[in-house]
């Protein structure tokens, strides 16, 4: 039994790691290492800034309402911000120049990724009232979100129709502001609403800084 209740979030959080390794795959136009590695701090950022915005302005709330415990709030938003920091680094790969089959997969995968995130929110949501049950809206989303990782597979294979190479002039991506923007909206928003409740803000500028 105890087996079977830490399976199924081992073979999700395996899959995060398999989709991480295949982005890794894909032959991108790296000016340089360093390149690389601010493109992963700023999906990073990104991806820590909107935990943070969903936990104090959604998870949060309700986990105090419901009288949820911490370990479940923060499993609640684990899975919503992973969905989104691969829709951040999807679409910035898609801005790199990409064959177009590739672009075509990719497309369908970023899709797919934000139903996944609506379904895990709404199965977080569940898990902190106590109310989750498998299937129901979250279930539907996430069948969705397979069929959709599914096209992106055929689409993959298809032949291409156009250059095969990845350009060299488009190595840059316009979101190099995006990571300034998501620190100061993640520091300001949450301080400005409960700037009155010291258990929040307790909360609230350790993971900022």
């Amino acid at each position: 039994m105890l087996f079977r209740s830490y399976l199924a979030p081992g073979l999700e959080i395996a899959a995060y790691v398999l989709a991480s390794a295949g982005l890794g795959l894909i032959p991108k136009a790296w000016r340089s290492r360093s390149d690389e590695v601010v493109f992963t701090l700023d999906v990073a950022i990104v991806a820590w800034s909107a935990a943070i915005l969903l936990w104090h302005f959604v998870l949060y709330p309700i986990g105090q309402q419901a009288g949820a415990d911490a370990l479940t709030m923060v499993t609640a938003a684990a899975y919503p911000v992973a969905d989104l920091s691969f829709v951040f680094a999807v679409a910035a790969i898609l801005l790199r120049g990409l064959r177009p089959s590739t672009r075509n997969a990719l497309i369908a995968i970023m899709a797919a990724l934000v139903i996944a995130f609506a379904g895990d929110m709404i199965a977080g949501i569940e898990s902190i009232r106590h109310q989750y049950a498998p299937g129901g809206a979250s279930g539907a989303l996430y069948s969705i979100a397979w069929l959709g990782l599914a096209l992106a597979a055929y689409l993959q294979s298809r032949p291409d129709t156009g250059p095969r190479r990845v350009r060299a002039n488009s190595a840059s991506y316009p979101f190099g502001w995006l990571p300034y923007v998501a620190v100061a909206v993640a520091f300001v928003a949450p301080a400005i609403r409960s700037w009155e409740d010291l258990q929040q803000l307790r909360q609230h500028i350790p993971a900022t800084g």
